[in-house]
């Protein structure tokens, strides 16, 4: 190491050497010198640089120029020369707005670039700038200021220097264009953004990495911004087309709001009746309202009438002309796999589907919410159960929202009580299929059903009745709602042991949307081998207080509601037919009835039967007077009944005055009464009103003790337990279950008796019998029997009195005094006061 010192020092005392050392260091001082003095002359001289600058900016913008400082530095990056404008800006000249303000520019450029007619800045910055393109509502713009000024063609000299720049960084920067007539406004800022720029003949290549924030793309500020406030992060590789204005950039990874997504678009820059763009993107896994937040916030309030709670995947267009008015083309796809799926109507599980959005349904018309559609394909969901499949769903016109499905199901019928949400009918066991059609409004009330079709196949299915607890069980068949119109097929189930098929049909459906819903009606005709009617008993009984269903379960609530209205309001006609009818000891046979429901009111058409050996028929209605009070006015016609039967069927009538085993005879009988049923359908004691005119041919009283006791006065010869009679026939009048009895002519095998007066359940029978002497004086056996007429001279006659005893019973007595004849009279004179 030594010796290579030593030889060093050898070498730098030769003169050659010390001579080249110092002419070197006097270039480098010397050019130390001249750097200064440039440095300093710059300095000295920076008013008359600004204003140079100035000038030659003047001389080729059309605006107001303003350069409130530069710096320029030679030192700093050597051996390039740096320089610096500070608060630089370009104004219009009527607003003094600026187009461009720029709170910093910075560049470097070669010292040898400086000497060449070619400049070739490398590198430029900006930082805290605004570029501002507008057009005032009288159509007044800026834009002139683009253009730079033509040279004077009388000017001589030499071409100026063509500059070119190679890298650009932004720090801070905003650029708005805005049109008040168009209604359109763009603006982004450019948080920071580094570019590399390239020129290869007529296109222009720039490599660009930016973090921006996209203010928002209105191009119609009335239906909102486009990307509104959205963070966005990319690397760009744009290519510009000098030729055709184009700007484009290939597919490209961007970070938009905090989502992934490939971006490839491109823009036809020029005047705006030629200008255009186009947008792809395309993302993996982004949530649904994330994608609907790229829109505008127009097409966002149509498209929030559907939720996905998890990512889907998105494919979407957007593209158009940048004309005034001019609405771009909107395509959005996705598609998605076991999410939730959310709309109006519903809430859907494990939702498998592909959907699109478009603004063009059809192409002649302009792309607005009445021309966009939503479609769903291949729509596969859980609806808590209800497994639903269906194909083409689409919601149209986004103003006033149409909604078109078909949909299919597979289900339990239980799944289908906890979607209906009814709070009269509850569906609990069995199987259903079901198919839906819809073509109406989207909305979430009853009057939906106007544009429904429904088809419900049940196998095995339990319903109940809450109101009265009556459950249908075994129920099979199809019931259809279509075109307004309810109708059924091969429908059958149980009510307790009774059997029943039913056919239903109804018109008029959409009124269970009206205010009136009992407008509406439904036809019920139903057959049955054997009716039991006690099997149908909970109809008189109270209405059960109705249980509120789960809050989060309501969706249908209002549909619910309007069919909960239509059973518990609506008309339902009821045409009933059964080989038998039973109820406890009543039978009878080929019942043929029409009865209306409406609220609280039955209306009995007809009931027609074969009963007792007769013919029984009614009609009339049954009011629901409280919850546990139905008052029924009822008009019965029967005719040829055997009297015993028909006693025995009706457990005799509320009474044991007189039994079915006291009588017998073929009763022929018109009525109208009034009377009232408890919740259990059975007759209210003391409530039995109305007039009865009867007849009874053959009749017989057989073994009946009233009469027997009359032996004890009269008759003690003949056989008193078994009496028949002529033609038995009167009118009756009915007031609280208590028997006004006209005077009635008796032509019985015993004797000739007048009989009238009050038979009363409650204690207060008080009737007179007259019994003709000449009873005593001709042999009965030996007489035909022969009404004579109520009003026939009878002659002398002897007069008994039937009244309740203390203990309920009737106690007969000779009426010596007549006084029976004398309270009626007072009856008679009372009651025409």
């Amino acid at each position: 190491m030594s010796k290579l010192t030593g030889k060093l020092k050898q070498w730098l005392q030769h003169k050659a050497v010390k001579v080249s050392a110092i002419i070197l260091l006097a270039l480098i001082g010397l050019f130390l010198v001249l750097m200064t003095i440039a440095q300093l002359y710059v300095n000295a001289h920076k008013d008359t640089i600004i204003a140079s600058i100035k000038q030659q900016l003047l001389t080729h913008i059309k605006g107001e120029v303003v350069l409130k400082d530069v710096s320029i530095n030679i030192w700093r990056n050597f051996p390039k020369v740096n320089v610096i404008l500070n608060d630089i800006s370009v104004s219009d000249t009527v607003y003094h707005k600026p187009l461009i303000a720029i709170g910093e520019l910075s560049s470097s450029v070669s010292l040898t670039d400086l000497l060449t007619k070619k400049t070739n800045i490398r590198f430029i910055k900006v930082k805290n700038a605004l570029v501002h393109l507008f057009v005032d509502s009288t159509g007044y713009s800026n834009h002139y200021l683009l253009q730079l000024k033509k040279k004077d063609s009388t000017a001589t000299g030499t071409p100026g220097k063509k500059v070119t720049i190679s890298e650009v960084t932004l720090e801070n920067v905003t650029a708005i264009s805005e049109n008040a007539i168009k209604n359109k406004h763009f603006e982004i800022n450019f948080a920071q953004l580094h570019a590399s720029i390239s020129d290869k003949d007529t296109v222009v290549h720039i490599t660009m990495s930016e973090k921006a924030k996209m203010r928002g793309l209105g191009f119609n500020l009335a239906k909102g911004y486009y990307l509104e406030n959205k963070e966005i992060t990319a690397k760009w590789k744009l290519l510009f087309h000098k030729q055709t204005h184009e700007l484009s950039f290939p597919k490209t990874k961007v970070d938009i709001d905090g989502q992934a997504l490939d971006l490839a678009g491109s823009f036809v820059l020029g005047d705006s009746a030629h200008s255009s763009f186009k947008l792809e993107i395309e993302a993996n896994k982004i949530l649904y309202k994330k994608t609907v937040g790229l829109l505008t916030a127009s097409i966002q309030k149509k498209l929030l009438h559907v939720d996905l709670q998890k990512p889907v995947d998105v494919k979407a267009t957007i593209a158009g002309s940048m004309a005034y008015k001019a609405i771009p083309l909107v395509d959005v796809e996705w598609h998605t796999q076991n999410n939730e799926f959310a709309i109006p109507l519903a809430t859907f599980s494990t939702c498998t589907m592909s959907g699109r959005f478009f603004n063009e349904k059809e192409k002649n018309k302009p792309r607005t919410d009445d021309n966009s559609e939503i479609t769903l394909s291949d729509f596969s969901a859980d609806w808590g159960g209800v497994l639903l499949k269906g194909k083409n769903i689409s919601i149209t016109n986004l103003i006033q929202p149409s909604l078109v499905f078909n949909l299919t199901s597979a289900c339990k019928l239980k799944a289908l009580d906890d979607k209906f949400n009814s709070q009269t009918m509850r569906f609990l066991d069995g199987d259903a299929d079901i198919a839906l059609d819809y073509n109406g409004p989207l909305i979430a009330d009853a009057s939906l059903v106007q544009n429904l079709s429904c088809s419900l196949a049940v196998r095995n299915g339990v319903v109940l009745y809450e109101p009265k607890d009556l459950t249908f069980s075994q129920c099979n068949g199809q019931l259809f709602f279509s075109s307004n119109v309810l109708s059924s097929s091969g429908l059958s189930c149980n009510v307790g042991k009774t059997k029943i098929n039913v056919a239903l049909s109804g018109k008029d459906i959409a009124k269970l949307a009206d205010v009136d819903p009992g407008k509406a009606v439904i036809q019920c005709a139903i057959f049955s081998p054997q009716f039991d009617i006690s099997d149908f008993k909970n109809l008189f009984a109270n209405k059960k207080t109705q249980v509120q269903r789960k809050k989060d379960l309501r969706r249908m609530a209002k549909t619910a509601l309007a069919f909960d209205e239509i059973l518990d309001k609506g008309n339902l006609q009821l045409d009933l037919k059964a080989n038998s009818v039973v109820y406890n000891r009543f039978t009878a046979t080929a019942l043929v009835a029409s009865i209306l429901f409406r609220h609280n009111d039955w209306e009995i058409k007809q009931v027609n039967i074969q009963h007792a050996d007769g013919t029984f028929k009614l009609s009339g209605n049954i009011t629901e007077q409280s919850s546990n009070y139905h008052k029924a006015n009822v008009n019965i016609n029967l005719v040829n009944v055997n009297v015993r039967k028909l006693f025995y069927a009706f457990d005799n009538f509320g009474q044991n005055g007189i039994t079915y085993q006291n009588l017998q005879g073929q009763l022929n009988t018109n009525a109208n009464i009034s009377l009232g049923l408890d919740n259990k359908g059975a007759i209210i004691d003391n409530s039995i009103n109305g007039n009865l005119f009867f007849s009874l041919k053959n009749g017989a009283l057989i073994n009946f003790a009233p009469v027997q006791k009359i032996q004890k006065f009269v008759f003690q010869d003949r056989d008193l337990t078994n009496i028949t009679f002529a033609e038995l026939k009167d009118s009756l009048i009915i007031r609280d279950n208590e028997i006004n009895i006209k005077r009635m002519e008796i032509q019985s095998s015993v004797a000739t008796l007048y009989v009238e007066g009050l038979y009363s359940p409650k204690g207060n029978t008080d009737i007179s019998i007259q019994v003709p002497i000449n009873n005593f004086l001709e042999k009965r056996e030996e007489r035909h029997l022969q009404n004579r007429g109520v009003h026939v001279k009878t002659g002398a006659s002897i007069y008994l009195r039937a009244k309740s005893g203390l203990k309920g019973d009737v106690k007969i007595g000779l009426d010596l005094f007549k006084k029976f004849r004398k309270n009626k009279g007072e009856r008679t004179l009372r009651d025409s006061l």
